[in-house]
C-alpha cells in the first residue's frame, strides 16, 4: 500500500508540474481570450462570432452591448480556418445557447488547406490548447495527427512536452489568477492605435453573377449544420478587405449562402460601405484588417442588423451585468485613445506589418 501511496502521490504531483508549467511557458494573448470565455456566465452569450483575425478585428462585443444591449463574445482568432473553428463552436455550445452565430463568409468561397498540416501546427495549437480537456478536445486532436506525420497526441494534452520553454517570461506568465478572470473585449481585439491610407482604385467590378464551380468547405459546413439543428441563426460576415472582387469573391460568398439558406453580410459593397460610412482613408489597419475605427463602424451596424432582424433583447433594460458597462467603457477609452494618437500611412509599402498577411483572402 505505501507503494501505490508513493506512486499516485508522484503521477498526482508530476501531472499537477506538467499542467502549472504549461501555463507559465504558454503564449499568453490567445490563450488567455479562449480559457477566460469559460468564465462568462451560462447560458448569458446571445452570439457567438467564429473566424479568423479579420473577424476578430471587425465586430466588437463591447460596441454591441452599448448600442443595443446585445451580450456577445468574438471566438475568432488569427490565421485560424474552418476546423479548429467547428470544435470551438461544439464546446462553445456546451455552455452557451445563442440566437445568433456569425461566421466568417471568407471561408466560403474557396477551399481551403484545413490547416491541419505539421507546417501549420502553431495556428492549430493556438486554438487546442486553451480548450478544455472533453470530448470535443480529444475529437479535434486526433482529427488533427491523423492529417500528420509527427504530431503526437501526448502532447496536446500536456503542451509543455512540444514548446519546452519561452525565451522571455513576465510578471503575467505566473499569475495563476488570470485564467479566472473575463476577458475586457469579450474576445475581440485591441486594435494597435493605427491608421493607413491606402490607393482608391483596389476595388473591381465585374456586374456578373458567380457561374463558377460549386465550393465545398466541409467543416464550414458542420458548422452550420451544427447552429441549424439546434435553430440557432447563422449569419455570414465578411470583414473588409483592400483587394476585394465583386466577382471573384461576393457572389461565390453570395452562391454558398443562397445554397445553405443563410444570410451574407459583405461589408465590401457600396451599399453597406455607405450605411456605415466607411472611409478607406482611416478605417483600415492593414489591407485585411480593420483599425478600431473601421470595427466601430461595423459592430455598429452588425449591432442595428441583429435588433431588426432577430428581435434579441436589450439586456441594458432593467437589471444587468454591470462587467458589460465596464467594457464598454474601456473600448471607449481605448477607441479615444486611437482617435488622438493615430499615425497615418501614406502607402502599402509603408506598412511594415502589411508583409505578414501573405494569405489576403484566407482570413
Amino acid at each position: 500500500m505505501k507503494n501505490l501511496f508513493r506512486f499516485v502521490s508522484f503521477t498526482t504531483i508530476f501531472v499537477l508540474l506538467l499542467i502549472l508549467s504549461g501555463h507559465v511557458f504558454m503564449n499568453k494573448y490567445e490563450y488567455l481570450k479562449l480559457r477566460q470565455f469559460y468564465n462568462e456566465p451560462r447560458d448569458s452569450i446571445d452570439v457567438l462570432m467564429l473566424g479568423a483575425s479579420g473577424i476578430r478585428s471587425a465586430i466588437h462585443p463591447p460596441v454591441l452591448w452599448e448600442e443595443s444591449g446585445i451580450v456577445s463574445f468574438n471566438l475568432g482568432m488569427p490565421g485560424t480556418r474552418p476546423p479548429m473553428q467547428y470544435y470551438w463552436l461544439k464546446e462553445a455550445l456546451k455552455y452557451q445557447s445563442p440566437s445568433v452565430v456569425i461566421i466568417n463568409a471568407r471561408w466560403a468561397y474557396r477551399e481551403h488547406d484545413p490547416l491541419f498540416g505539421d507546417n501549420s501546427e502553431s495556428r492549430v495549437r493556438q486554438a487546442l490548447d486553451p480548450m478544455r480537456l472533453s470530448t470535443n478536445k480529444i475529437s479535434a486532436i486526433i482529427d488533427v495527427i491523423n492529417h500528420s506525420e509527427s504530431q503526437s497526441f501526448i502532447s496536446y494534452i500536456f503542451p509543455i512536452l512540444r514548446f519546452g520553454s519561452r525565451e522571455v517570461l513576465g510578471k503575467a506568465d505566473f499569475d495563476f489568477t488570470v485564467n479566472r478572470q473575463r476577458h475586457e473585449f469579450m474576445g475581440s481585439f485591441d486594435s494597435p492605435v493605427m491608421m493607413y491610407i491606402y490607393h482608391a482604385e483596389r476595388r473591381e467590378r465585374i456586374a456578373k453573377d458567380y457561374d463558377g464551380p460549386e465550393i465545398v468547405n466541409e467543416y464550414l459546413e458542420r458548422m452550420i449544420d451544427l447552429c441549424k439543428e439546434r435553430d440557432i441563426e447563422v449569419i455570414l460576415v465578411a470583414s473588409p478587405a483592400i483587394n476585394w472582387n465583386e466577382y471573384t469573391h461576393h457572389y461565390r460568398m453570395r452562391t454558398f449562402a443562397e445554397k445553405r439558406g443563410v444570410v451574407l453580410i459583405d461589408v465590401n459593397t457600396d451599399d453597406l460601405r455607405d450605411a456605415m460610412s466607411w472611409d478607406d482613408l482611416v478605417d483600415f489597419r492593414n489591407p485585411t484588417h480593420a483599425n478600431l475605427s473601421g470595427g466601430r463602424k461595423i459592430s455598429l451596424y452588425i449591432a442595428e442588423f441583429l435588433t431588426n432582424n432577430y428581435g434579441l433583447p436589450n439586456r441594458r433594460d432593467g437589471s444587468h451585468d454591470p462587467y458589460y458597462d465596464e467594457i464598454a467603457n474601456y473600448f471607449n477609452l481605448r477607441y479615444n485613445q486611437f482617435l488622438e494618437e493615430a499615425v497615418v500611412v501614406s502607402s502599402l509599402e509603408d506598412d511594415e506589418e502589411a508583409e505578414l498577411d501573405v494569405d489576403i483572402m484566407g482570413e
